[in-house]
């Protein structure tokens, strides 16, 4: 009988290949990388994060970055919790594609519709947050 294939299991081999098609923009976010595909690879911790505030600690997280192309800005939110200025963005679900983490924050967060202008994620950083509560990665 075949092995089953778990969700999980291509949840993590989307998220690596994701990753790993990144190219770094320098040296920190080379690091990065390298760092997140080690911890994928590990397997030993959820890459998910499954309970708040932090269980686990290390889990992924996306930003996106709202551009008002004629003004040539972008919004930062003001996240309460880190006391960070930050693009608006948020947890990804259990075994949730990164995309559709998006389009559900773009909508929970700032009320409309995501539109892309690059269909795979453009940057990776590794981030340890803190402020009013337990940091997050």
């Amino acid at each position: 009988m075949p092995d089953c294939f778990s969700v999980e299991a291509a949840a993590k081999d989307l998220i690596a290949r994701l990753v790993s098609n990144l190219t770094p923009f320098d040296d920190l976010e080379r690091q990065h990388i390298q760092e997140t595909l080690t911890w994928i690879h590990q397997g030993k911790m959820p890459l998910f994060r499954l309970q708040k505030p932090d269980i686990p600690p290390k889990h992924l997280v996306v930003y996106f970055v709202v551009w008002d192309e004629d003004a040539k800005k972008i919004l930062l939110v003001d996240h309460k919790k880190a006391q960070l200025w930050l693009p608006a963005g948020g947890h990804v679900e259990l075994n949730e594609h990164p995309r559709l983490t998006v389009l559900r924050e773009c909508r929970e967060e700032l009320g409309i519709e995501a539109d892309f202008w690059h269909d795979d994620p453009l940057f990776l950083t590794s981030t340890l947050t803190g402020g009013l509560t337990p940091g997050h990665i």
